[in-house]
């Protein structure tokens, strides 16, 4: 093997490299809502790429704090967020180990995220095998979590712990049949549905553990067996991730916790890399997100609209600069020309990559989600892609409609929505 070290632009990123393989490195980037999930899957369902979705979602929360979402990148007030030489060296490195295959170099919180572990999300079908082994049945190390306690509600909790392939798949379900008798049942149905079924990572402070876990000992002694369990679990079944990214001639990240000046540091340290830039009409994009319960915030419209669009026209003026620098580097699709014509958009796309042609598994997929009857909810990918992409000219308000077209007026001049797009 051949150790290399990313060291340009001041950030020391070391990766290894079969001499024998070059695998070919592609960076999905786009906008939240703005269509990444369905081009994710033109990789996700091909056997020959490695694809991780939203390998960055842990690390913003914890580098970030827990800010909204539409404020990643700017303020309220219009201004650049700032990132240190710090939190760029941890995105940088999380995202050229995930490329390199250096897996163990990944903190676990991004191996303990839900994205990576939830065994009925299959926006990472590359990780199916790491899913599969963590849902094994536990060993004897968790069976001997809490052994030497005499509280009885250890025993209790060690049931739900440590159950037959249930400790990263837990439901409330499984709780509400080891606990219904007892206090401790409410705090920790919440709890632990929120470690297991929700996004939250389960890295936690001992302390922090000993208080929501623990009102029983007043003691984290009880729970470190079994954090000291899954840490070990986790980076055991890591291998699995491992042989299938060395397996894989094509590697994919697939982001919307990206901004365009970081994608130019981040092709000064990996020149090789290929950059997908999707874009979509703003107008799509703030009716998606005002679309969906978790992101719903039309009240302010306004503001919405000017963080996106300032955002926006940031990264297209930032990717001119991109270009100019890496010419071979960036391909632009837009999202409207995936859902019109998604197998000659996809076709284009590969060959632009150097990826081969697409794969049967893509053109079944493509057959199976984009001529839904009805839609599947904001948050999927099955459903009339067409007919989904200009759903905006029916759901917005005509006021609303004109404050995008002016705010955002700059960035649909430069993306090429003509006036008749617009109408």
């Amino acid at each position: 093997m051949e150790q290399d070290h990313f060291v340009r632009s001041g950030y020391d990123v070391s990766y290894t490299q079969s001499p024998n393989t070059k695998p070919i490195y592609i960076l999905l980037m786009t906008y939240m809502r703005g269509g990444s999930s369905f081009l994710g899957e033109m990789f996700n369902q091909n056997p020959k790429v490695f694809y991780w979705f939203e390998p960055l979602a842990e690390t913003f929360k914890k580098i970030m704090g827990m800010i909204d979402s539409r404020n990643w990148f700017l303020h309220d007030d219009l201004s650049l967020r700032w990132f240190s030489p710090r939190k760029k060296k941890t995105i940088f490195k999380l995202l050229s180990s995930i490329f390199s295959c250096k897996i163990d170099a990944l903190p676990e919180y991004v191996l303990k995220h839900n994205f990576a572990t939830n065994m009925f999300w299959n926006k990472s079908l590359s990780l199916n095998s790491y899913r599969e082994c963590l849902e094994a049945k536990p060993n004897v190390t968790c069976r001997s979590f809490g052994q030497e306690s005499h509280n009885p509600s250890v025993g209790r909790l060690k049931r739900i712990l440590c159950s037959k392939d249930r400790h990263f798949g837990i439901r409330p379900r499984n709780i509400d049949l080891e606990l219904s008798n007892t206090g401790l049942h409410r705090e920790l149905k919440s709890l632990l549905d929120k470690l297991f079924h929700q996004r939250s990572s389960l890295y936690y402070t001992d302390d922090h553990l000993s208080r929501k876990l623990l009102p029983l000992e007043n003691s984290s002694k009880d729970i470190q067996p079994y954090r000291g369990y899954l840490n070990t679990k986790v980076r055991r079944c890591s291998a699995n991730i491992l042989t299938v990214c060395k397996q894989r001639p094509i590697h994919v990240i697939k982001t919307v916790r990206m901004r365009m000046d970081l994608v130019l540091q981040l092709l000064n340290a990996i020149p090789e890399l290929k950059v997908v830039y999707e874009w979509r009409n703003p107008l799509g994009i703030l009716n998606s997100r005002w679309s969906s319960s978790k992101y719903h915030r039309i009240s302010n419209f306004t503001l919405d609209t000017d963080i996106l669009c300032k955002q926006m026209n940031f990264d297209l003026v930032t990717s001119d600069r991109l270009k100019a620098k890496f010419p071979n580097s960036m391909t632009v699709i837009k999202y409207e020309d995936l859902a019109d014509n998604t197998i000659g958009s996809v076709s284009g796309l590969y060959g632009d990559l150097g990826i081969g042609s697409i794969p049967d598994s893509i053109f079944s997929w493509i057959v199976d989600n984009t001529k839904a009857e009805t839609t599947s909810g904001p948050l999927s990918t099955k459903k009339n892609a067409t007919a989904v992409v200009r759903q905006w000219k029916s759901q917005l308000d005509k006021t609303i409609i004109n404050y995008i077209k002016d705010k955002c007026r700059d960035v649909l001049k430069l993306m090429n929505y003509d006036d008749e797009l617009l109408l």
